[in-house]
């Protein structure tokens, strides 16, 4: 299921005019529980990441620089803020699809809230798969913001297509 989970999230970063013409066949619930995979493992990649980071810099203070570290309690620290971490990212992840979805429905009147919501779950996969490592995000919302468009056009293209051929007969 996380590789398969991986594999689709990989071929909407490599081929997007594909998975969102895809889209359109598959329920809420199949891209929510897409969505929620892959948000549950950022969050405890993120929240690992954040582990050995904390961890590796220990190392490195106590190494070149003689620091003395205790690491009984370093670890107890850097589990418990990562920890944290790991719910921030679900909550974070969880409470601005919704605040996004819900200002965008306002803005968009003429497609569906649920057809929305899945084309936006699919646009946040960068943020998902590269979002947890140090790198900065704004390229990662940028590639998201690409595909959040590139989707309301696609759907917006066949619609359009469906519309006019159900006119005609």
């Amino acid at each position: 299921m996380i590789t398969r989970n991986i594999r689709k999230g990989l071929s909407v970063i490599s081929n997007p005019d594909k998975a969102f013409i895809e889209l359109k066949q598959l329920t809420l619930e199949d891209v929510a529980g897409y969505y929620i995979v892959l948000l549950v493992l950022a969050s405890v990649a993120a929240g690992v990441a954040n582990f050995l980071f904390s961890l590796g810099k220990a190392f490195y203070l106590e190494m070149f620089f003689n620091t003395e570290i205790k690491y009984g309690r370093m670890i107890n620290y850097s589990i418990g803020s990562s920890t944290a971490l790991i719910f921030f990212y679900m909550f974070a992840g969880t409470f601005f699809i919704f605040l996004i979805s819900a200002i965008l429905s306002s803005l968009i009147r003429k497609m569906r809230y649920i057809d929305l919501l899945k084309i936006l779950l699919y646009s946040l996969t960068p943020v998902l798969l590269f979002g947890w490592t140090p790198l900065t995000p704004f390229p990662l919302m940028i590639w998201s913001i690409f595909l959040l468009i590139n989707g309301i056009k696609s759907y917006r293209a066949s619609s359009v297509r469906k519309g006019s051929i159900s006119q005609r007969y």
